[in-house]
Formats: C-alpha cells, structure tokens, sequence
C-alpha cells in the first residue's frame, strides 16, 4: 500500500512535467493513465485511487476534477471537454465511461459540451454509461451497466430496466 502512494505520486510528478494543467494532492494511488492538453486543467483530490487501465483525458481548456477519497476502477475512461466534476468519496466501478461532450454531426469537427456534474458519495457500478449534461446528486447509487443522460436527484437508486429475451434458434435444414 505504501509502495503504491509513493510510486503513484512520482507518476504525477512525473507527469505533471508533462502536462502543467495536472493538479494534484499527495497520499493519492495513481496507476492510470492521463492527459492534458490545449491548456486544460486535471485536479485530483487527496487519497484518490485510480486503477492500472483507467484513461482520464482534459482537452482543449476542459476541466477534469474529481474530489477527495475518489476510487476509479480499471478500465474507466473519462474525457472532458468542457468539465468533469467528481465529488467527495464516490466510487466508481471498473469499465465506466464519462464524456461531457458529444460530436456535433452539422458542423464537423465541433462538439456539443455540457457539464457533467456527480455528487458526494455517489456508488457508480461497473460497466455504466454517463453522457454529457448529466447531473447526480448526493448519495446515490447507479446500478451497473446503467446509461444515464439527465438529472438524477440525491438519495436515489438510478439503474435501467432491463430484459432479457431467449428465444430458440430454427434450425436452416429443418425448413
């Protein structure tokens, strides 16, 4: 555990000569990979966790911030163009996607940006889907697998319906 503070925030250091915009606070495990470009800004909160395989990306003057006590798992993948806030003590589980922007299909080479704001305390499941100018608020729950687009209020379980079908296959030679 040790090992993993301090090698993580060499990593930042090391990458904050990279990249400027990266703010960070000491006591974080970062195994991640990250980037910051065309004067954006990356903030890290204290004792954050990021996992080997999660890809955290600022673009063109985008804001990424994600508060203190933060774990993000492996796989993740958030990329803010507009700006990404992450509240205190929220978990996020393995292979989840955050974007606050869309690609704007009449005007190629444009986005669509909206901020994408999630609370404190807020338990995010593996797998989920979050869409620009969604809101979360407070001690929420978001099932795994979720897609979410919108405003969430606090205190709320947030997961979509879903069913599965099985229906026998028809064999060709049988026809």
């Amino acid at each position: 555990m040790v090992f993993r503070v301090i090698f993580g925030n060499i990593r930042l250091l090391l990458l904050k000569l990279i990249h400027p915009g990266i703010h960070f606070s000491l006591y974080s495990q970062f195994s991640g990979s990250l980037n910051c470009t065309g004067g954006s800004k990356v903030f890290l909160g204290r004792k954050i966790d990021v996992r080997k395989g999660a890809f955290l990306s600022s673009h063109d003057g985008g804001i990424l911030r994600l508060g203190e006590n933060v774990f993000v798992g492996s796989g993740c993948y958030f990329v803010s163009r507009k700006a990404i806030n992450i509240g205190d003590n929220t978990k996020i589980g393995p292979n989840t996607i955050i974007y606050d922007h869309d690609h704007d299909y009449f005007k190629k080479g444009e986005y669509l940006k909206t901020e994408v704001e999630i609370g404190n305390n807020v338990w995010i499941g593996a797998g989920c889907i979050i869409l620009r100018g969604t809101k979360i608020g407070n001690n929420s729950v978001i099932g795994a697998g979720t897609l979410l687009k919108g405003d969430y209020p606090s205190n709320s379980m947030i997961y979509n319906k879903k069913e599965t079908i099985v229906k026998p296959l028809r064999n060709q030679s049988e026809e």
